[in-house]
């Protein structure tokens, strides 16, 4: 199994806490508002010697083999005491893949509780957000869940719920340790080191010079979580790297997103990586890496491991992804929101594992890929031991 990370070596080969700024400067030469860079100002050590990189090479080593489940908590009747419990969960935009599949699988397993999770239907607007908690609250949902929206702009409507007894959490929206004032609960994901993976892989297969483009999407915290990371990383371990940062919304993601990819790749020939901080971007961004020719020279890679872009990883139209599987965030998050609802201790972390995927391993998650598919059964396992289903 560590074939292949291996020999990305031989070839030179996400969130711990959000911030409100990401301290990029503006390029200065009449590019699109939303595209910032960052050269990394630093200088190689004198006498050209590069930086030690032994330690990103270990992190992606520990990458090679399945992960395991490891996640330790308190064992609960889940059909004794969430049966006939209903939660709202409100995606950022349930026409992303991601999205769906998520829903789509903490649906099934709610089914086996006695539990109803109906997902609120949305394009990805705070219009759409806000009629999805007044539904919540005049229909007597017993937690609202808030699957990657950032509730900083529904605050308003986050206290009408809770004065109506109503909880509400964010999943898949904070980094480790993070907490947000506005929701009762968070359960995090570990976006930081997400955004180290995909750097690292940059550095040990382009160089500590490398030039590389981040596709990000400022309105989600973790989004600005991840880059926050990235830079520190690039700062660390290649502080000669020129970065561009290209903030594209979710909502325009459909129409302006291919069109901006284009632009920023046509005014830098010289790109190496376009890094997609969510891989659902990647079917505007690689159709955009073709338009421009540059399929030969740019390679694309990006984080969450969304079946289409496995695809994509098996077809060599992507490098890597940072994969986490969406079955066990759906298994962990409702975990999450049920033990909230039964009132027990809440986890500071769900402990969710990480894989690499390239065109070496990826046919393990199916063909076509599957969202079930390439991560074992660990995760099914300890959770349905800890839900006392078995």
């Amino acid at each position: 199994m560590k074939k292949w990370v291996m020999a990305c070596m031989m070839m030179l080969l996400v969130l711990s806490g959000c911030s409100t700024s990401s301290n990029q400067t503006s390029t200065g030469t009449g590019e699109a508002d939303n595209l910032a860079v960052s050269t990394n100002d630093g200088s190689v050590p004198a006498g050209g010697d590069e930086i030690d990189l032994t330690a990103i090479k270990d992190r992606m080593e520990k990458l090679a083999d399945k992960p395991e489940f490891q996640f330790e908590a308190e064992s609960f009747d889940a059909r004794g005491l969430l049966q006939g419990k209903k939660v709202l969960s409100i995606p950022t935009n349930s026409a992303i893949p991601y999205s769906q599949i998520l829903s789509s699988a903490q649906g099934d397993v709610a089914k086996e509780i006695g539990l109803e999770v109906f997902t609120w239907e949305n394009q990805g607007n705070i219009v759409e957000y806000t009629q999805g908690i007044e539904q919540a609250i005049n229909a007597r949902y017993d937690l609202i869940d808030l699957s990657g929206v950032d509730p900083k702009s529904l605050t308003a409507q986050i206290a009408m719920a809770k004065e109506a007894g109503i909880p509400t959490i964010t999943t898949h929206v904070t980094g480790n340790g993070e907490v947000l004032d506005s929701v009762d609960y968070s359960a995090p994901q570990d976006f930081a080191m997400a955004a180290n993976l995909l750097v690292d892989w940059t550095i040990l297969k382009g160089g500590q010079d490398v030039n590389v483009l981040v596709i990000k999407e400022s309105d989600l915290g973790c989004s600005i979580t991840m880059t926050d990371a990235m830079q520190q990383e690039f700062a660390t371990y290649a502080p000669n790297a020129k970065v561009k940062y290209l903030d594209v919304p979710i909502s325009d993601w459909a129409t302006k997103m291919q069109s901006e990819v284009q632009n920023a790749l046509i005014a830098d020939p010289d790109i190496d990586y376009v890094i997609a901080i969510y891989d659902s971007m990647l079917q505007y961004i690689v159709p955009a890496i073709d338009i421009t020719g540059k399929s030969d020279s740019v390679k694309a890679i990006g984080f969450n491991g969304t079946p289409f872009v496995l695809d994509y990883v098996r077809e060599g139209k992507v490098e890597m992804v940072v994969g986490e599987s969406i079955e066990w965030l759906a298994y962990g998050y409702l975990d999450y929101a049920m033990r909230v609802m039964a009132g027990l201790e809440v986890p500071a972390d769900e402990n969710f594992q990480f894989y690499i995927w390239t065109k070496d391993n990826v046919e393990e998650a199916g063909v076509p890929a599957e969202a079930t598919k390439g991560y074992g059964d660990s995760y099914i396992k300890g959770y349905r031991a800890l839900w006392q289903l078995d």
